[in-house]
């Protein structure tokens, strides 16, 4: 449990960062071009460049994501390991993998299907 004060500040600073550059970029790339003057420029892309398209399967990917992650980590409370081994490590990993596995191959099944 010691450890996982560190873990969240480099957490919320590595977000922190994140969200800096993100709205520094955006607003950067706004000023640009309202500088380069009028442009031909249609209320549509106007209002994609304040509205991030959304996956309709990410909702799915997290949900899957997140299953297998409490599964990995139910798996773990059960097997008798070593404090000092990586095992409750490569199980986690390994669970929260086979999520995204499957959900690339629904992904990609619903799109040949469409």
């Amino acid at each position: 449990m010691d450890h996982i004060g560190p873990a969240i500040i480099l957490s919320v600073m590595f977000l922190g960062t994140a969200l800096v550059t993100f709205v520094f970029a955006s607003f950067r790339l706004r000023r640009k071009i309202l500088e380069a003057g009028k442009l031909e420029i249609e209320p549509e892309q106007i209002k994609a460049l304040y509205h991030v398209s959304q996956n309709k399967l990410s909702p799915l990917k997290w949900g899957l994501v997140g299953l297998f992650a409490g599964m990995g980590l139910i798996v773990i409370q059960f097997l008798p390991f070593d404090a000092n081994t990586t095992l409750p490590w490569g199980i986690e990993i390994t669970c929260i993998a086979i999520g995204f596995l499957i959900y690339y191959f629904v992904a990609k099944n619903m799109s040949s299907e469409a």
